[in-house]
């Protein structure tokens, strides 16, 4: 199919690329199965050299791998047949999909895109892009927040780190936490304390009041 091969050699190019910052890949072409619900490349700083970190999701679990550089998985990830990619280089953003009848669409913007190397970023941002319930939500698509929902991205992460500081020291043995949200509306702050307390070991009962 003329559009996998234009998805397969677009996706070469930029593992390959010099300002590969982040990707993140999903979907399947028509036609096709692929084993992974998402896959997101980028940038991390490990034993003082920068490796390709590739995260293979599926629909309950997450494969975390480091490669030396972004070449050694390229033919890796074009032999899986994406439907859906979105490509920051340090100076433009790609974004590319397989249509139905096998077109390869692709759209490229300038722009600066810059991550951070830090392997440990995530304890910044206590709620990674890709939690499920973003999406789910309409906050982010394919593991990435959207523009328009960046400030309530924000938002969730300041709240979920005041509930941090709360429940320090709480046991996650310590029973089942019942948590009653009064006035939750579209239970953004909601779904994201069930996030925080269920990767935390703590389990938890939920009551929403709109």
């Amino acid at each position: 199919m003329a559009g996998f091969t234009a998805m397969a050699n677009l996706i070469r190019h930029a593992m390959n690329h010099n300002e590969l910052q982040r990707a993140v890949l999903s979907g399947a072409a028509h036609g096709t199965q692929n084993p992974w619900r998402r896959v997101i490349v980028r940038k991390v700083a490990l034993q003082d050299a920068v490796q390709t970190q590739v995260t293979w999701h599926t629909e309950t679990t997450a494969v975390t791998r480091n490669y030396p550089a972004s070449g050694a998985v390229a033919d890796e990830l074009a032999d899986v047949p994406f439907r859906d990619s979105h490509v920051d280089l340090r100076s433009a953003t790609i974004e590319a999909c397989v249509t139905k009848r096998g077109k390869l669409l692709v759209s490229q913007r300038n722009a600066t895109n810059v991550q951070p190397l830090s392997h440990d970023r995530v304890r910044d941002r206590p709620i990674p892009e890709d939690a499920p319930f973003l999406e789910a939500l309409g906050v982010s698509h394919d593991g990435i927040v959207k523009p328009t929902a960046q400030r309530k991205y924000r938002q969730i992460n300041e709240f979920v780190r005041i509930l941090d500081a709360a429940l320090k020291g709480r046991p996650g043995s310590a029973g089942t936490l019942r948590v009653l949200d009064l006035g939750c509306v579209n239970a953004y702050l909601t779904f994201a304390t069930v996030h925080y307390l269920w990767q935390n070991g703590v389990r938890c009962t939920v009551t929403g009041v709109d």
